[in-house]
């Protein structure tokens, strides 16, 4: 009875072993998807970034773009008034 008694803990104790096993295991693998969800929200703010700072460089390039235009077309205003007023 005791022998019997002796291999019931025996079994019991190796169960309870193999869950706490198993439920490190699982904390383990939470762990490891908390690293990478973090991982991949910093990488998604820096790709972020990024895309505004293009966008800003995009919108600086255009605004000069523009002031070019406008400041050739007063140019040539500037001289057709000039040529009207020389005759």
């Amino acid at each position: 009875v005791e022998s019997s008694q002796m291999s019931d803990d025996s079994q019991n104790s190796d169960t309870s072993q193999q869950i706490l096993q198993n439920i490190s295991q699982q904390l383990k693998n939470n762990t490891t998807i908390s690293d990478l969800l973090l991982k991949e929200a910093n990488q998604s703010r820096q790709d972020n970034a990024l895309g505004l700072t293009l966008t800003a460089q995009a919108a600086t390039e255009l605004n000069a773009v523009n002031t070019r235009e406008r400041q050739s077309a007063i140019a040539v205003g500037n001289r057709a008034g000039s040529e009207l007023k020389s005759y």
